[in-house]
C-alpha cells in the first residue's frame, strides 16, 4: 500500500497552491489535513524562514475557507483533522477562537 501523509492548507496556499484543488488531487492519499489560517492579502513565500509571524491567523480570520476545507477533506477520506497556530501572541486564546469557529461550521 502507498503510504499516506499529512497536508498542511497555511503552507500548501502560502507557497502559491491552491489548497482545495490539492486536497482534491490528493483523493485517499492524505490521512490528516493540518487546519492553518493566512492573513488575507499574504504573498506567497518560499521560505518558511521569510514568513511573518502576523501571517499565521486563528480559523475564520483568514483567507482559507475552512468548511470547504472540512468537506473536501470529509469527501476524499481524511482521517484527521488539526487544528494548529504556529505564531500566536496568546496561544490559549488563540486555539479558543479557531475551535470557536470550527463549531459555526
Amino acid at each position: 500500500e502507498n503510504g499516506k501523509f499529512e497536508l498542511d492548507v497555511f503552507w500548501v496556499k502560502i507557497g502559491g497552491w491552491d489548497p482545495y484543488r490539492t486536497l482534491k488531487r490528493l483523493d485517499g492519499r492524505v490521512s490528516q489535513v493540518h487546519l492553518k489560517d493566512l492573513k488575507s492579502g499574504s504573498p506567497i513565500f518560499y521560505d518558511e524562514s521569510q514568513v511573518p509571524h502576523d501571517s499565521f491567523k486563528e480559523l475564520g480570520n483568514g483567507s482559507i475557507d475552512m468548511r470547504k476545507v472540512m468537506k473536501i477533506s470529509e469527501a476524499i477520506g481524511v482521517e484527521q483533522c488539526h487544528v494548529e497556530q504556529d505564531q500566536s501572541s496568546d496561544p490559549i486564546k488563540s486555539i479558543y477562537k479557531s475551535i470557536s469557529h470550527l463549531h459555526t461550521l
